[in-house]
């Protein structure tokens, strides 16, 4: 069983996604975050479950205490949340997640891109993708992506001033890049970096700009960057429809992740 099983060497890719959530869960002030042996999990507020969250990915896991923590911080903080686990052990885990309340909504390809090629593929020549490099373009940058992702106007307004201060750190850990045609941001992606591995969030594009290339090309650009930080890999987590766009870059499916939400909750809420 899960709760005394095996203890399960976390991957590159688990270490990222962990850290690069438990980044997010430092930006919003009131956040709560537990970990519990291979399980972290944490609730921001924000009304998205993307960002409410338990991550149940490298075993062992105390089941009985995990599931006070969840009950607790997830299931009645009134905020829209899910749980994220990794095959195959989302099938032991199913028994757990049932008395929780929670079912299998989706899933998601862990994708992986190693070794990361020296250049990025070719860009639109309309495209121009651009660093964020000052704390000035922080707000604008998370507005834009918000509005791609289809989020009401200033949702995460939250996020703005801390990562206001950790770009303006001596070493982020992070790179924040947009596409920009016409004088406007039309895509964004952000790179989390954690040891070797480049880890991208955020990807996305405005309806209107969709099917041009672009949100492929600030991908390459925000993970090809990641070799100046000493990335030898990126990784991240796709939707079905994504995987071909990123499989044309070069990431090929490595694992399986499960998304699991209480009823009415849409994968992508």
């Amino acid at each position: 069983m899960p709760a005394t099983g095996e203890v399960v060497r976390r991957t590159p890719e688990h270490e990222n996604l962990v850290e690069g959530n438990r980044f997010v869960s430092r930006l919003v002030p009131g956040t709560v975050a537990e970990d519990h042996g291979g399980a972290f999990l944490y609730r921001s507020g924000l009304p998205t479950a993307t960002f409410n969250v338990a991550f149940l990915l490298d075993p062992p896991f105390p089941l009985a205490e995990l599931r006070e923590s969840i009950e607790r911080i997830l299931v009645r903080g009134g905020s829209p949340w899910r749980v994220v686990t990794a095959h195959p052990r989302s099938e032991e885990l199913a028994p757990f997640l049932t008395e929780l309340g929670v079912a299998r909504a989706g899933g998601m390809p862990g994708m992986v891109w190693e070794p990361l090629p020296a250049t990025p593929p070719p860009a639109p020549t309309e495209l121009e993708i651009r660093r964020v490099r000052t704390s000035e373009e922080v707000g604008p940058f998370l507005a834009a992506g918000s509005e791609a992702f289809g989020n009401p106007p200033g949702s995460l307004d939250a996020w703005t001033a801390r990562m206001r201060l950790d770009l303006a750190g001596p070493r982020p850990p992070i790179g924040l890049y947009w596409g920009w045609v016409d004088g406007r941001p039309v895509a964004t992606a952000l790179r989390f970096t954690s040891g070797t591995t480049a880890g991208i969030y955020f990807v996305a594009t405005l309806p209107a700009f969709r099917r041009r290339g672009y949100g492929a090309a600030v991908t390459a650009m925000a993970a090809l960057d990641g070799r100046s930080d000493g990335c030898v890999r990126s990784c991240l987590q796709a939707t079905e429809m994504g995987r071909p766009v990123y499989e044309r870059l070069g990431y090929r499916v490595t694992e399986e992740f499960d998304v699991w939400t209480p009823p009415g909750t849409d994968i992508g809420d």
